[in-house]
């Protein structure tokens, strides 16, 4: 798992599926973990340590069934200030606090009784409940994560979808290049200087900061 782990964080830039090659030694670890601990070999459960760190990883779970309300319009915390969009799937964003509320606090009551059977039971089936919301229900109609395709779908009924119709300045998302077509590239925020503007072409995918 460390060496994986070690190499990656060496790369500059990195996607999350780079590190698929240190899960395999990482399941192992845990498994033969959480075995021992079943067969009561150890007591690592049973610590009052790790019944702290469970208390605060179920807090923590529970935020983050939280963290899709902060772009509801309407939804405010104070002192935090993030975006709205519109068209959010709030039912299925209630669902999914619900999910992560009842799962970190499942387990860690289970945890805390010494039922560390139905804790590990509770803990595999609710991350396998919650990863079937996100990524069947919430990610497919999460609005803000298809700003590539809403863009790619202008520029494609623009017709601007041959070499040199469309540059990304500094909108450094290379999704919007498939979705497009494949023939739009991306420029540096250099290229807005007016000594470029000979180059420019039509169409110019930019940040709104831009």
């Amino acid at each position: 798992m460390i060496g994986p782990w070690v190499v990656l964080e060496i790369f500059p830039n990195k996607l999350p599926h780079y590190i698929l090659a240190a899960f395999p030694a990482l399941s192992y670890l845990t498994a033969s973990a959480i075995i021992r601990s079943l067969r009561g070999e150890d007591r690592d459960m049973e610590s009052r340590p790790f019944t702290i760190g469970a208390g605060c990883w179920a807090i923590v779970v529970a935020l983050l069934g939280l963290v899709p309300w902060l772009i509801v319009p309407g939804f405010k915390l104070p002192g935090i200030h993030v975006p709205s969009f519109g068209g959010e799937p709030v039912g299925i964003i209630a669902a999914l606090t619900l999910a992560a509320v009842t799962f970190g606090a499942g387990v860690f009551l289970f945890l805390k009784t010494r039922r560390l059977t139905a804790a590990m039971l509770m803990l595999g089936g609710g991350m396998m409940a919650i990863c079937l919301i996100v990524f069947t229900l919430y990610l497919p109609r999460a609005q803000f994560l298809r700003v590539s395709i809403h863009v790619a779908n202008v520029l494609r009924r623009a017709g601007a979808t041959h070499e040199g119709d469309a540059i990304m300045v500094d909108y450094k998302e290379p999704s919007l290049g498939f979705y497009q077509g494949g023939t739009i590239r991306e420029e540096k925020s250099s290229f807005l200087l007016p000594k470029h503007w000979a180059r420019w072409p039509r169409w110019m995918a930019v940040p709104a900061r831009r």
